[in-house]
């Protein structure tokens, strides 16, 4: 396949975001029927949460490798290519690779991420991946990744977000994450999950919780015999609570040799999530629990860089006492949320602020990244600052 060829198709892929979310499996279940049912020949971790999975999925597949396993690593939402949702040994998959498995998995019907999670089970078959770590996209009953059947499942953390689709009540969108869990294998979770034990025992998991059989504390997380110690550079708390539920669920596993599990939490690479640049922090914040720890977190007042995809521009209230302005960029994405609309809604609450374009937003980064000091917090939807963090740090989309 050609790469015009491939854009061509990403395009036409990339389109498919407008459509809508199929609440059930039968469409990944016809593309991994396919295929052969790859979903089958993985060994897989599936991780649910409203924030923090995608930081405890990159935790284990770290210290899978740091034991010497062969892994596969699904995420999402991508930056700014496709590619980036799919990891082998660390490094992401080449277009070759990924047009190759596009013209076996694409049946021209499926979702985008059904067609994604299609793709992840093939790359990582092909690849035969020691083990597959697949970060659940938005809920987890209907989620494309539940069609594997996971050794492991986690939850990290249950919030308020994407209520049309999950529900109404922390209950009910606890119950639809919990629905990654299998009878009688492991299901971890993460800090703050206790008013969820109840809920998670009626899956009849092995439960693996938090303050009972793990804990973390502001310095160092404790599963099995290991004791692991938080890299300076985690500066978030929140950040933290996922790598330690991500070091918890790897203890499950079996990876438990004490130098590699510090090795992969000391080389974890994590973009977006808490990643700081000199005066810039840029993080992945995009509902309201979330943007409330992240503004807990901040020292002082700074400047925010902010993108909406989807949401009630509301969400960005809590940052309102941290911020001294309001830059505001607009999302490339079918369900950005206008900028205009996102400023009208801040000024009503008292905020200063500006609407910028992209290369007004990248001057922005780039200025406050060649500064010591904070002065600057981009956060918000990847898909509107993923593209811009790529630019800034060099990375060809």
């Amino acid at each position: 396949m050609s790469a015009t060829t491939l854009a061509q198709q990403l395009e036409a892929i990339y389109a498919r975001r407008r459509g809508r979310i199929r609440q059930d499996l039968t469409g990944i279940g016809r593309l991994d029927a396919a295929l052969g049912y790859p979903s089958r020949s993985l060994r897989t971790v599936v991780i649910a949460g409203t924030n923090g999975k995608g930081t405890c999925a990159r935790t284990v597949e770290a210290v899978a490798r740091a034991h010497g396993l062969r892994t596969g690593l699904f995420t999402s939402p991508h930056r700014s290519r496709l590619n980036q949702r799919f990891r082998i040994d660390g490094a992401e998959v080449d277009d070759e690779t990924l047009a190759a498995s596009l013209r076996r998995a694409d049946d021209g019907e499926a979702t985008f991420f059904e067609l994604s999670t299609a793709l992840a089970f093939d790359l990582f078959a092909t690849a035969t991946v020691d083990l597959a770590v697949l970060e659940v996209g938005m809920g987890g009953r209907w989620d494309a990744v539940n069609q594997s059947d996971p050794e492991v499942s986690v939850v990290t953390s249950v919030a308020l977000d994407h209520q049309e689709y999950l529900g109404d009540t922390l209950a009910e969108i606890a119950g639809e994450k919990l629905a990654v869990a299998r009878p009688s294998r492991p299901l971890i979770l993460g800090p703050g999950m206790q008013p969820y034990w109840a809920q998670a025992e009626a899956t009849n998991a092995d439960l693996w919780l938090n303050g009972r059989h793990w804990s973390v504390d502001r310095t160092s997380v404790r599963s099995h015999h290991v004791i692991a110690q938080r890299p300076e550079r985690i500066q978030l708390d929140m950040l933290w609570d996922a790598v330690a539920t991500g070091v918890a669920t790897a203890t499950r596993l079996g990876l438990d040799q004490q130098e590699a599990v510090q090795a992969g939490i000391d080389e974890l690479r994590n973009p977006m999530r808490g990643e700081r640049v000199g005066g810039l922090l840029m993080d992945a914040a995009h509902n309201e629990a979330a943007i409330t720890a992240l503004a807990q977190q901040i020292p002082a007042p700074v400047d925010a860089l902010v993108s909406l995809c989807g949401r009630d521009p509301r969400v960005l209230a809590p940052f309102l006492p941290t911020a001294r302005h309001f830059y505001i960029v607009e999302a490339d994405h079918p369900k950005a949320v206008p900028g205009q609309s996102i400023e009208r809604v801040l000024a009503e609450l008292g905020a200063s602020t500006q609407v910028v374009n992209r290369r007004e937003a990248l001057s922005l980064m780039s200025s406050a990244a060649a500064e010591a000091e904070l002065k600057l917090v981009a956060f918000g939807s990847i898909y509107g600052l993923g593209p811009l963090r790529d630019a800034l740090m060099g990375v060809d989309s």
